[in-house]
């Protein structure tokens, strides 16, 4: 069978599995919100508030499911004969409340994907899905946040790997290091402030018996000249 590319040209150097629960529980704050636009939804009474109308909200905006109601509003007053333009007008007006209540609860939905301390993860609606009018991630979407954001690739060539494997002949020697400074129970809290310079490259025990690489910085490393030119720094 033929490898996917990605496959091929990367390979996973880090996951850090801790980071999903914590993520799934913030997650959690969007809730209230999704469960507040499907009150405003159900209220239109255009249907049941299921994924693919949740799907359309977050990827589409609100356009088309209004388009729907004033369709619906219409239908309704010439099913009742209503052809009196100011009495048309007054129902049209009456039938607005939902529409304002939709609305209402619709851009702190949208907002709240970036307002979830996610720490900087901009989270995706998408990642949501409506099960029975409730909203859950499910197991597929659990596996695509764990390699979103948990799991750390790097290139099978290059500079990344080139740099991830000099920092990891860095970590094993300093760790080296370490212990024999141990062994002779030389004071190490005499080099902290010579060794801070490591920090984005090594995270290092507070014991000072071990260094490990900081696998998530190093594409972040290799590429800091270009995002410097880009964003300033």
């Amino acid at each position: 069978m033929k490898k996917n590319t990605e496959e091929t040209t990367h390979r996973l150097i880090a996951e850090d599995a801790t980071r999903l629960p914590e993520i799934l529980n913030q997650t959690k704050q969007i809730y209230p919100k999704i469960q507040d636009i499907a009150k405003a939804y159900e209220a239109l009474k255009l249907g049941p508030f299921t994924n693919e109308v949740y799907l359309e909200i977050i990827s589409g905006g609100l356009s088309g499911i209004l388009k729907q109601y004033h369709a619906s509003i219409e239908k309704m007053l010439d099913n009742m004969g209503v052809h009196i333009a100011s009495l048309r007008a007054k129902i049209r007006e009456d039938a607005y409340a939902p529409v304002n209540a939709i609305k209402a609860a619709y851009q702190p939905l949208m907002q709240s994907a970036h307002s979830t301390g996610l720490k900087q993860i901009n989270f995706p609606l998408e990642y949501i899905t409506i099960v029975e009018g409730a909203p859950t991630v499910t197991a597929d979407k659990k596996e695509l946040l764990m390699e979103t954001y948990c799991r750390t690739y790097i290139s099978t060539s290059g500079p990344e790997k080139a740099m991830h494997d000099n920092l990891e002949n860095l970590a094993t020697a300093l760790t080296a290091v370490f212990n024999e400074l141990h062994k002779v129970e030389y004071p190490l809290h005499l080099i902290n402030g010579s060794i801070g310079f490591l920090d984005p490259f090594l995270q290092l025990s507070e014991d000072r018996k071990t260094a490990k690489v900081r696998a998530e910085n190093v594409t972040a490393i290799v590429n800091y000249k270009q995002r410097a030119a880009k964003y300033g720094g």
